[in-house]
Parts: structure tokens; C-alpha cells; sequence
């Protein structure tokens, strides 16, 4: 183990040691974790993906939300240099902690589709040296060109190649069940819902796509906060990114960076929610104990009832729905949110349906984490017209095809229901120690 890790584990002991106790205390009383005494630590096991400028952020945070929760698994972003912030399409910047030149025997290789620039010396010397190594070195988009460089062959099992958008997330699930078994694939598959819904045909060649709108007519903030679930703002950010006409920018309380569930990823901030009014749509992302907390911060809330005074479209992804709860906007009314939690939802007396999305005047709710693709393309089609919606469909591209019949709660086995939930608290608990130890620690 190198340095960097051994020091990042060492940090994860403290933490272990300082708040297990506390852990303890709120998973006895933490709605769906009573009696789950799980003693969270950092995965020993690598899932590095290599991130850079023009990194596309679907390519990247897509297949790290599934291979980065392979069991044991230490989701790890990296480049040849840390302290940089990588910017991905549009403004997204996230934060690189971890040198690649020290990362060693990954479990997993992700190499995502950068734009603009061609494999680097440096990083080709070290995908060579690591590649036999490594279980699975698994390409995405324009990451063929990394495996090319490095005169790697796809094999389709060990070197994987797939396209970028959904073609990545069902060859990432595929992927999964060869490492940890098909049970577990599927239980990925339910817990992130990918039982996904385009909600445009694709464009074919016999129907070129629109030129999209390019003057800025739509302002669109996503809101960012610690413990968020990655996928569920990185799939609208991609969506909404590639429509020129709409401003986007990325909210949170302070402008200070965020970190996401896994603790893998480090998130900038465009602006603060202080005067962060007047935009056109709000979307707000869920996540399992850090939006618990965001469900509880007034200034959040006094945000989102601000922004949906003067007219906004809400939209909430996942467990989102339970931080639009707070604000009473969704009172009487019908709503959608991970299928984990409708539960809660339904304590909180909105009723709940298991659809896709759901669409209100002013409000949208959509279901758990990879439905946020459809939900950002259906506003994008509601905003612009479908030609429009249909031709950011094509570009991402998302034309999914879920590997397993088990991304609903009510097509999933038994076993695999049980295992998902096994996930998801895992989950929920290390966010929360993650959290919490890392609020105390200044």
C-alpha cells in the first residue's frame, strides 16, 4: 500500500476509533438500520479511475457508482498530479487527492473519455505496468485510445471497451457480475434503480438531430451537498451541460467543495445558495445520511421555497424528494422517490407512486439515482421541444439496456432485494461515520 493510502487508511482508523460509538448509538435508532452493527472502513481494494480537463463526467462518475461499490472496493480518482482540479464538460471541477504514480495493484482500472488531448507518456508507462495487475482495465469512449497507446486488446472480459452514457453502465453491471457475482451485479443494478426509460425515440440517420439552441435563454442550478449521491446530479449535470441555451450552475450552501457519499469524490462549487435566486429549474439530488442533514438545514430549504416562489420547476432525483418533502411543496400531492424510501415519504403524508417520474405544474419527481438521465431529458424535451430532448438523448448517448430484468423493486428476486439493502445501509452508515468524523475533525 503506498503512502497516500496508508495515510488515508490511517485516517479511517481515527475515525473508527472516535465515533463508533456514536455510530452505533444512531444506526439503533436510524429508520432501516436497527440492528446492523456494520464497523465502516476504507475498501482495500482500488477502483481507480483516471480523470483529466474535458474528462466527460458521465463516462467517469457512471461506472465508479457501480465498480466503485464492488464489496471491499476503494473508489479512488486520480491523475499525474494531486492537488489539481480537473474540469470536466462544462464547469465541473472535481479535485484529484491521490497521484496515479502512486496507486498500485488496483483492483480496477477505469479509464473514462477525455476530449481534446491524447494519452499521456507517463500515464501509458503506468497503465502498462498496472494492467496484469488488475481484475478488469475497463475503457470508456475515447478511453480505447489509453488501451491503444498501451497496446492493450479488448477482451471483452479482463480489457473491457464500451461506449460512453448508458452503454457504460450495463457493460459496468455485466462487468460487476464477473467480479462479485451475478446476485450482487443485480443487486447494484436495483439499488442505483436503473430501470431506465428514455423518453425520447432515437435519432436516426434518416432524421438528422437539430442544431441545438444556443443563446442563453434557461438559467438551471443544481444543488451540491455533502453525502449526495454522485450519479444523481452527474446525470442531469451531462444532460442539461450539453444544451448550450441553458446557463448551469452547480449550488451549495457555502462555496466551500463538497464530498459525496462514497467520500471518493471532491466536488467545486459554483456559487453559494445565499443569492442564488431566479433560475428557470433547481434540481435537487438525494443521498442516504447527508440528506438527511440538507433535510434539516433551514437555509436549504428557505432556498428551494424561494426559487419555487418566483415560479422555478423543482425537480428532485432519489431521496431528493425527501428534502422537497420539508419545504411542504409536495403536501397532498403525488410523488416518486428511491423505492428505499417511499416509507418515509409516505410518513411525511405524500403518496407515493412507483413511477419513473412524476410530473406536477411546478414540481418533478423523479425516482432513485439513474433516473435522473430521464427525468433532465424530459425537462430538457418540456423546455426546448422534443427534436431538441431526442438529439441530447443521442449525443449522450443513451439508448440503455439494462444487462438483468431487476432495476424495479418488483422485478428484482428476494435475494437480490435483501442484498441491495445490505448496500444501501452499508452505504448510509459509512456516509454518516464518514461525516461525522470528518465535521469533528475540522
Amino acid at each position: 500500500m503506498t503512502k497516500n493510502l496508508k495515510k488515508l487508511s490511517q485516517t479511517a482508523k481515527l475515525s473508527r476509533r472516535r465515533f463508533g460509538f456514536l455510530a452505533l448509538g444512531t444506526m439503533a435508532v436510524a429508520g432501516g438500520l436497527a440492528g446492523y452493527a456494520y464497523c465502516w472502513q476504507r475498501g482495500s481494494r482500488p477502483v481507480v479511475a483516471l480523470a483529466d480537463n474535458g474528462v466527460i463526467a458521465l463516462d467517469l462518475i457512471g461506472p465508479m457508482e457501480i465498480l466503485g461499490r464492488l464489496p471491499d472496493a476503494r473508489g479512488i480518482y486520480t491523475a499525474l498530479e494531486t492537488g489539481n482540479k480537473k474540469t470536466a464538460r462544462g464547469d465541473l471541477t472535481l479535485q484529484i487527492e491521490i497521484r496515479l504514480q502512486d496507486v498500485d495493484a488496483p483492483e480496477v482500472i477505469v479509464l473514462p473519455g477525455v476530449i481534446g488531448r491524447e494519452p499521456l507518456p507517463e500515464e501509458i508507462a503506468w497503465l502498462k505496468r498496472q494492467a496484469t495487475k488488475s481484475r478488469l482495465v475497463f475503457a470508456v469512449g475515447e478511453g480505447w485510445r489509453w488501451l491503444t497507446a498501451a497496446g492493450l486488446q479488448a477482451d471483452g472480459i479482463q480489457i473491457v471497451a464500451t461506449e460512453g452514457g448508458a452503454a457504460a453502465l450495463d457493460a459496468a453491471l455485466v462487468a460487476a457480475a464477473r467480479l462479485a457475482g451475478r446476485d450482487y451485479a443485480e443487486a447494484l443494478q436495483l439499488a442505483i434503480e436503473y430501470d431506465p426509460a428514455p423518453p425520447f425515440t432515437s435519432v436516426t440517420s434518416d432524421r438528422p438531430a437539430p442544431i441545438l439552441p444556443a443563446t442563453p435563454t434557461i438559467r438551471a442550478g443544481i444543488l451540491l451537498y455533502d453525502g449526495m449521491t454522485a450519479l444523481d446530479a452527474i446525470g442531469p449535470y451531462e444532460v442539461f451541460s450539453r444544451v448550450p441555451a441553458i446557463q448551469l450552475e452547480l449550488l451549495g450552501r457555502t462555496r466551500r467543495p463538497i464530498t459525496t457519499d462514497t467520500g471518493a469524490l471532491t466536488l467545486d462549487v459554483s456559487r453559494s445558495v445565499d443569492d442564488a435566486v431566479g433560475y428557470d429549474v433547481i434540481l435537487i439530488p438525494g443521498g442516504a445520511y447527508g440528506t438527511q442533514q440538507a433535510a434539516k438545514d433551514e437555509k436549504v430549504l428557505a432556498w428551494i421555497k424561494a426559487n419555487a416562489a418566483q415560479q422555478s420547476l423543482v425537480v428532485s432525483v432519489c431521496t431528493g424528494a425527501l428534502i422537497l418533502a420539508k419545504t411542504g411543496l409536495l403536501n397532498g400531492q403525488r410523488a416518486t422517490t428511491h423505492w428505499g424510501s417511499q416509507a418515509t415519504l409516505t410518513q411525511a403524508g405524500i403518496t407515493y407512486a412507483h413511477e419513473r417520474f412524476i410530473r406536477l405544474p411546478k414540481l418533478v419527481t423523479a425516482a432513485g439515482v439513474s433516473a435522473g438521465i430521464d427525468v433532465a431529458l424530459a425537462v430538457v424535451g418540456d423546455l426546448f421541444g422534443s427534436a431538441v430532448g431526442a438529439a441530447v438523448q443521442h449525443q449522450l448517448p443513451y439508448a440503455p439496456k439494462p444487462p438483468f430484468d431487476s432495476g424495479a423493486l418488483s422485478n428484482a428476486r428476494p435475494e437480490v432485494t435483501t442484498l441491495a439493502k445490505q448496500i444501501l445501509q452499508k452505504n448510509a452508515i459509512g456516509s454518516f461515520i464518514r461525516m461525522t468524523a470528518y465535521a469533528a475533525l475540522g
